[in-house]
């Protein structure tokens, strides 16, 4: 079941402001997935769930009282990741500013904001 936005007028000067309004079926149909699957190297994982295909959330438990927020049901997948540092440039050769990348989705990174990393150990 889709939000439903109701628009109202709170005088002149104040312009126009929207009220979001959830509405939740009476009754879930939940479709189970009580087991935690651990994320791997090429695949997120995820934690117990309960999606509901009447309002189409997902909840954390069974009952469907407490609902998950911005994919918090998802364990984001590791990140290997490779560090080069910072390689001025010169006259004759260009240059780096410091980065990471990913061994897994092959994509560089300016900073360590993954969701899960594997830096692997110097030899």
């Amino acid at each position: 079941m889709d939000n439903i936005s109701i628009n109202s007028f709170f005088g002149v000067s104040s312009g126009k402001k929207t009220l979001t309004v959830s509405v939740v079926p009476k009754d879930h149909d939940m479709d189970p997935h009580p087991t935690r699957v651990e994320a791997t190297d090429h695949k997120d994982g995820t934690y117990p769930y309960w999606y509901c295909k009447n309002c189409k959330r997902y909840f954390e438990d069974e009952n469907g009282n407490t609902e998950y927020s911005n994919q918090g049901w998802i364990i984001p997948k590791d990140h290997t990741v490779t560090h080069y540092d910072e390689i001025d440039s010169t006259c004759t050769e260009y240059g780096n500013k410091e980065y990471w990348e990913c061994q897994e989705c092959q994509k560089y990174y300016k900073d360590l904001k993954l969701p899960t990393l594997k830096i692997p150990s110097e030899p």
